[in-house]
């Protein structure tokens, strides 16, 4: 007679699928807790380690913040510029990101100055979604993931919060191990201002844009979000600076009345200072990488023309540095 007990149901899946699911579980929330306290924090420039560093204090306390898009990572090394300052630029990333970011920075710091860049165009795109994730929880992030629609569920919950993302953690994180000390300054990313061997990429950006003229159309919205990050913090002072473009990008341009008309409403503020008068045709051909990013050669130009221009603000004095 056979005395083997016979496996329920039961008995399998509190033996095998129990284990191995919590195995799994275990797995993916170890993985996770890597990413967020090691990957991400290490890889500084890295566009979530850039976030990283603002929400947790990474930082000096006499340090300026400089928030924008790609133009501003590209734009921005403090190396030049004369005061201390870490470049917050990220990719893609809209007004209301920029805003977002300078919030946080505000609610933490509110005596320090802050440098936001200007942008004709930045009102819809958020920028890509791993920048974000490992910080959705904060109210600020979450509201930035909302405007472009890419807020979920999922990033919210531990384990898997970086399901169909880690690739771009581990992207970071490998250009993080071999820093170039021309290319990484205090947040300043030469990534994408990398020298154009011809002519041929700027070529091809200038005509598409004769092909589609700039139009300016602000988001009223966005521009509520901007009047009341001024006003919630009178004692901050605001730099609202404008990075070269190549001259051709404004040429057929529609609607700049409407950025004039921007320009005098940031103005109405007390705390608001508007640096927009730099000449984009004093910068040549081979300062830019495409009509709207200079790279390294026209970031050093741009940086030593704000040195002289900064020089002049007193509000900037107990952050020179040469």
């Amino acid at each position: 007679m056979d005395t083997k007990t016979q496996k329920t149901p039961k008995d399998y899946f509190l033996k095998v699928l129990f284990p191995s699911f919590a195995l799994l579980i275990g797995i993916a929330l170890l993985a996770d807790l890597w990413v967020t306290e090691s990957i991400i924090p290490k890889a500084e420039t890295s566009p979530a380690g850039r976030v990283y560093r603002l929400i947790n204090h990474k930082y000096e306390n006499n340090q300026i913040p400089v928030f924008g898009s790609s133009r501003a990572r590209c734009s921005y090394n403090p190396k030049f510029m004369g005061i201390n300052a870490y470049n917050y630029g990220v990719d893609g990333v809209s007004l209301i990101g920029t805003l977002s970011f300078a919030r946080i920075h505000c609610e933490n710091s509110p005596n320090i100055p802050v440098i936001i860049n200007l942008d004709y165009w930045f009102w819809k795109t958020v920028g890509d979604v791993s920048t974000y994730v490992p910080f959705a929880g904060n109210k600020h992030i979450a509201y930035t993931l909302d405007s472009g629609k890419l807020n979920s569920w999922q990033y919210r919950i531990y384990g898997i919060r970086y399901f169909d993302i880690y690739s771009e953690y581990f992207r970071h994180s490998f250009k993080a191990l071999f820093p170039s000390s021309d290319s990484l300054y205090n947040g300043y990313d030469y990534e994408m201002g990398k020298p154009v061997p011809t002519l041929a990429a700027l070529n091809s950006s200038i005509e598409l844009r004769k092909e589609n003229p700039f139009e300016f159309k602000p988001e009223p919205s966005q521009v509520q979000l901007l009047d009341k990050l001024m006003k919630d913090f009178p004692q901050t002072t605001f730099f609202f600076i404008k990075a070269p473009y190549h001259h051709s990008f404004l040429e057929d341009a529609k609607s700049m009345d409407g950025y004039s008309n921007y320009i005098d409403q940031i103005k109405t503020h007390k705390n608001a200072i508007v640096i927009d008068d730099v000449n984009d045709k004093d910068y040549t051909d081979s300062c830019f990488s495409n009509n709207i990013h200079v790279n390294r050669k026209g970031a050093k130009q741009f940086g030593l023309w704000l040195n002289e221009r900064l020089k002049t603000f007193p509000q900037l004095k107990d952050y020179q540095t040469q």
